[in-house]
């Protein structure tokens, strides 16, 4: 299939170049006359910025076959802010050398170079997530363009890429062409992955405690930090466990490799007697109903209900059975599952498929 969508980092090496020709910028800035020299000048003169520069030598080297979309990520910065702008209209003008049919400005909290606890903390994390959710929506017509923009940023699109199978690019300084980096020299396991998924989604919630941390696999270490909260640590993912996480998840969408085979006959449903109210809670939200349409459960019987529960939709694996817990408004219905699931890895990625279904009831 061909790249028609570019996720490009934004630095402010534009506004840098044009404040050394003219120091009056930085107090008079004018977006239009900018714009204005950008479009006389050829694409691949430094005047124009490590933007322009290497999204016009993908452009030149056929890496997008059809400049459909561009995403500008800038920085929540002025000066970030000011380059976004300029660029849009660039990328937006009929008479651009480089004219995108949509172009979308995204910017990211935090990400500013003056507050150090704020850029750790918020704005690596943001560019993350922001990154994991742009790549995720179309991977296989994405390209990214690092170039721009902090080096944090290289690692972070470096590491999507290898995940979900997307191009990266960077051109170094003083080069003519952009280039293809080439994936990390570390394996991503997606077992270990599906193996540490409670953990991970744990600390996605920040609902992870010390002792839990403390008991993680080693490896699981440079995907989560914590900050102080009063007298407390708080633990959640950085921004490299931000990636690992979420891009695993995008991929467990569309992948059924892991899990165990459908059903061959229609389901089995018990409603449970002891709890009338469960049944007027399952039929508010169809909760039962849901269950069924997954292929992989052979039979759902109903087995608790509270309607002031503080429990979390969850999934637990008990030997062969599935507990299944389904929480709204404080009111929580409960299910044991048989399934089609016999393996260990068969019952761990359905654990999880069932999860991430709950999430979007």
């Amino acid at each position: 299939m061909f790249r028609q969508r570019v996720i490009c980092t934004v630095g402010r090496s534009l506004l840098t170049n044009f404040e050394k020709e003219d120091p009056n910028l930085k107090t008079a800035f004018s977006k239009e006359s900018i714009v204005k020299r950008l479009i006389s000048e050829d694409p691949s003169e430094k005047i124009c910025g490590a933007e322009i520069n290497s999204t016009y030598s993908i452009v030149k080297q056929g890496f997008v076959h059809d400049k459909y979309d561009i995403f500008l990520l800038v920085s929540d910065t002025e000066d970030g802010r000011k380059t976004g702008e300029v660029l849009k209209d660039y990328f937006e003008n009929e008479r651009s050398p480089l004219k995108f049919t949509n172009v979308y400005i995204k910017e990211i909290k935090g990400l500013t170079g003056e507050e150090r606890f704020e850029f750790r903390n918020k704005g690596l994390k943001e560019i993350a997530n922001t990154l994991v959710d742009l790549s995720s929506q179309s991977p296989e017509t994405t390209i990214i363009n690092a170039t721009g923009g902090y080096k944090a940023q290289i690692s972070f699109a470096t590491l999507i890429g290898q995940i979900l199978k997307i191009p990266v690019y960077y051109m170094f300084e003083g080069f003519n062409e952009i280039i293809e980096l080439p994936p990390m020299p570390v394996s991503f396991d997606y077992s270990f992955w599906m193996k540490n998924y409670d953990l991970l989604e744990s600390l996605e919630k920040l609902e992870a405690n010390e002792e839990i941390v403390r008991s993680a696999d080693p490896q699981l270490k440079v995907l989560f930090d914590f900050e102080k909260g009063g007298n407390e640590k708080i633990y959640g993912l950085s921004p490299m466990g931000v990636i690992f996480h979420k891009s695993f998840k995008e991929l467990f969408k569309t992948d059924t490799n892991n899990l165990p085979s459908k059903r061959t006959s229609d389901p089995k449903y018990i409603s449970s007697s002891n709890e009338p109210n469960s049944s007027r809670f399952d039929e508010k939200y169809g909760i039962s109903k849901k269950l069924l349409e997954i292929p992989y459960i052979k039979e759902l019987r109903c087995s608790y209900y509270n309607p002031n529960s503080d429990y979390k939709t969850k999934v637990n694996v008990k030997g062969d059975d599935f507990e299944i817990y389904f929480t709204k408004n404080g009111e929580t219905i409960g299910f044991i599952a048989k399934t089609t699931a016999k393996t260990e890895n068969q019952k761990i990625a359905l654990k999880i498929h069932i999860e991430e279904a709950m999430k979007r009831w």
